[in-house]
């Protein structure tokens, strides 16, 4: 995942149960958790959304479905599970390494840092301001 999203120079957000796929320290790293209204925006701003592994549920999206204004594509080894709860524009059936190895080659590098750097100081504005107030907004 890191050597594809410094190729695409692509901000990463996981779920809570993919917390760890990106180190938090890497520099295109967006954190994990869906469910802040940020995360959302940024998640509606992209072209597009590459989801590895993800059933993109209900209990990573507090707020509701995420919407997808550019193309989807979702990546996982459960045919079944890669269609469940936000249909993809493309569909990649297979483990999530492998086909992530297999996209590399395929890509070209970009290197646009300022996209992420944005995204990330806003998303840890808000949680610092929700810190603050004791509960997230999202969550009462």
């Amino acid at each position: 995942m890191a050597q594809l999203a410094t190729r695409l120079a692509a901000p990463v957000v996981s779920t809570a149960n993919g917390k760890g796929i990106l180190p938090e320290d890497h520099a295109y790293s967006l954190g994990a958790g869906l469910h802040p209204p940020s995360t959302a925006e940024f998640v509606a701003d992209c072209d597009v959304v590459l989801a590895v592994g993800t059933e993109l549920a209900p209990s990573d999206l507090w707020n509701g479905p995420l919407t997808f204004n550019g193309e989807l594509i979702r990546i996982d080894i459960d045919p079944v599970q890669i269609v469940t709860n936000a249909l993809p524009d493309i569909t990649l059936v297979g483990d999530a390494a492998q086909t992530l190895a297999a996209l590399l080659p395929l890509v070209e590098s970009r290197s646009d840092p300022e996209r992420a750097y944005k995204w990330r100081a806003r998303i840890a504005t808000e949680a610092e301001v929700e810190a603050v107030r004791g509960c997230p907004s999202w969550a009462r």
